[in-house]
């Protein structure tokens, strides 16, 4: 049996046990659980913030993509001009993605249209947050459409 040290209590270091483990355990405990309500609270916030701060970057990258997207479809308009000539059929996905592609390029000249009417009068955040926010969604679709024309 080991010899204690102290009364009746067991000494931690008689059988290799850190006697500060508990206090360790709790800094674990707590640090995971400050990491999810942080990533549940600040991700979020950061969003937000992006959508103000970074207006004129995402107005950007909404051009880029539906410039690259409006390649993509005159290279397919190509195509399907020289089947229809061959009296080949097309389908009618392709037709649907051709459409989809007029559509972001409306709503696009649209954004771009509206953002340099926000720009020509006084700082309105929440005009700047809402088209922003507009812009980075239509940017995700114009890459799925593109990613779906390279099938």
């Amino acid at each position: 049996m080991p010899r204690r040290l102290t009364g009746d209590r067991p000494h931690f270091a008689q059988w290799g046990c850190d006697p500060h483990w508990r206090s360790d355990m709790a800094e674990n405990i707590a640090y995971a659980i400050l990491g999810r309500i942080g990533k549940y609270l600040v991700d979020p916030i950061v969003l937000r913030l992006g959508y103000l701060f970074c207006f004129n970057n995402n107005i950007e990258n909404l051009k880029d993509q539906v410039q690259k997207l409006e390649t993509m479809r005159d290279g397919v308009q190509v195509q399907v001009d020289a089947a229809r000539r061959n009296v080949e059929i097309v389908g009618n996905d392709v037709e649907e993605w051709m459409t989809s592609v007029d559509n972001i390029r409306e709503v696009a000249d649209r954004i771009i249209l509206e953002k340099t009417e926000i720009q020509k009068g006084c700082l309105n955040l929440k005009s700047r947050y809402a088209l922003s926010r507009k812009a980075t969604k239509r940017t995700q679709v114009a890459v799925e459409l593109r990613q779906d024309g390279k099938c």
